[in-house]
């Protein structure tokens, strides 16, 4: 199953059709498409806007760096989907995805599996998560004018903090893309012990550090993307609009 897909199978779980869905970082816009033929009123937003446009959804374009252009509380749900690990500041996209949410919003996001056995053996033999960009004037000037490449690498407790220092309560942590069984046999193998190891550890710590996610098979072992669910806490119905936002002109829905 895609990312895509895993994010709409949660949707329809969580959030009645009819529904206003932001899909920031729309990219193909492959998800926003299959949100509104599910019924859902779909809005788009991206740096540039490439796919083609459909009459049922709005569209509108800017920099998830800045301040969205929507009002506050404007959004039942939003997705954002193969795009904070691209982000200069993705702890302002999440800011502001919460600030366009209605107490009670669902935010659904996928990123890069990097808590899989094969990223952690990565780390242990080369201190790297991930590939490492480039770094030389060349790579970096073409960076700067087209697609940043994945320059986040986030751990469970650092996204997890992002998402509770917003008001998000994370629900749902699942494996997403997953590849053919005999592909993962041997990552499978080689987490037995990982996850067996992590029952050592105290549950209140588990709980504290992320260890009962991020030492689960499907994450050990699973694909090559994670989605999360996470939903804003109905507390955030008193929290006054943000001051800096005011003045600024928005896509009213």
């Amino acid at each position: 199953m895609r990312p895509q897909d895993r994010v709409l199978a949660m949707l329809k779980e969580r959030v009645r059709p009819g529904a206003q869905v932001l899909d920031a970082g729309c990219g193909d816009g492959r998800l926003a498409g299959m949100a509104a033929d599910a019924g859902y009123a779909v809005s788009c937003f991206d740096k540039r806007i490439f796919c083609e446009k459909r009459p049922d959804i709005r569209y509108a374009e800017g920099d998830l760096a800045d301040t969205l252009p929507y009002d506050d509380r404007a959004f039942d749900a939003a997705t954002i989907t193969e795009v904070l690990e691209h982000l200069k500041a993705p702890f302002h996209a999440v800011h502001e995805l919460a600030r366009v949410l209605k107490p009670g919003g669902w935010l659904f996001i996928s990123l890069p599996n990097y808590w899989t056995v094969r990223h952690r053996i990565r780390f242990l033999f080369t201190g790297n998560l991930q590939r490492p960009v480039p770094a030389n004037d060349k790579t970096i000037s073409f960076y700067h004018r087209n697609l940043c490449p994945h320059i986040n690498a986030f751990t469970w407790p650092v996204l997890r903090f992002a998402l509770v220092a917003e008001g998000f309560t994370p629900e749902t942590v699942v494996s997403a893309k997953i590849p053919p069984l005999y592909r993962r046999l041997p990552s499978i193998v080689a987490a037995i012990p990982l996850a067996a190891g992590a029952l050592a550890v105290p549950a209140g710590r588990r709980a504290e550090s992320g260890v009962d996610v991020t030492s689960s098979i499907d994450i050990l072992a699973g694909g090559s993307r994670v989605v999360i669910a996470s939903r804003l806490g109905v507390d955030n119905a008193a929290t006054p609009p943000n001051k800096r936002d005011q003045g600024k002109p928005s896509v009213r829905i």
